[in-house]
């Protein structure tokens, strides 16, 4: 799952919602996408380590 790094600034990060939520998104954070990877039955879940200053996460698991 990906998820966008969220912002202090309240525009950016309200605008950001709502493009999110338009295209058909929901805003989770890192907890809340290991979460909802775990009640799919995944295991060895985590995030991944960013390697660039793109404002993306990813956290992923391994279906068993």
């Amino acid at each position: 799952m990906s998820m966008q790094k969220m912002t202090a600034d309240p525009l950016p990060r309200t605008t950001m919602r709502l493009r999110t939520i338009r295209d058909g998104g929901s805003m989770r954070d890192a907890d809340g996408a290991a979460d909802l990877l775990r009640g799919a039955g995944c295991q060895d879940v985590h995030s991944l380590a960013r390697k660039s200053p793109v404002p993306i996460g990813f956290v992923t698991g391994q279906k068993a």
